[in-house]
């Protein structure tokens, strides 16, 4: 999620900095309700100090409202079918 963002946030500027096209905030499509619940939380934890300053990232993009982070089910998120592996096929 964090190097979508910053992929996302370095487009967003080029963008306002060409004045082609104005862009609000970041909508984020994700899977994973943890994931989303984690970053709108603002409370540190003992269990995520492994993941500290990329959550820290996320939760400043989504408190200054920069982004939006949007659950969406797994069998709507189109990219998702890239990263799973096609069934053999049955001769």
């Amino acid at each position: 999620m964090t190097l979508d963002l910053k992929e996302g946030v370095w487009l967003k500027t080029l963008l306002e900095e060409t004045k082609l096209y104005p862009v609000q905030s970041l909508k984020l499509h994700c899977d994973n309700f943890s994931a989303i619940l984690l970053a709108k939380n603002l409370k540190h934890s003992e269990k995520t100090k492994h993941i500290a300053l990329k959550l820290q990232f996320i939760r400043e993009l989504v408190h200054e409202r920069c982004t939006e982070l949007i659950h969406v089910c797994t069998q709507y998120q189109w990219a998702d079918f890239l990263t799973k592996s096609l069934p053999k096929a049955k001769h």
